[in-house]
């Protein structure tokens, strides 16, 4: 959703570990700078199943 932050995502979530977990797991899409997300990219949710 345009204007979601790896902050937001990680607390909707539940997140074990909030957005620094969130971005691990997601180094690769989102790059090193975790403060700019770009609108479309596809995240994988530590913990979640599939």
């Amino acid at each position: 959703m345009a204007g979601d932050t790896l902050y937001d995502l990680a607390q909707r979530y539940g997140i074990t570990g909030g957005w620094p977990a969130l971005h691990e797991a997601n180094r690769e899409a989102v790059g090193p700078d975790p403060r700019y997300l770009q609108i479309g990219t596809e995240l994988v949710i530590p913990g979640a199943a599939g």
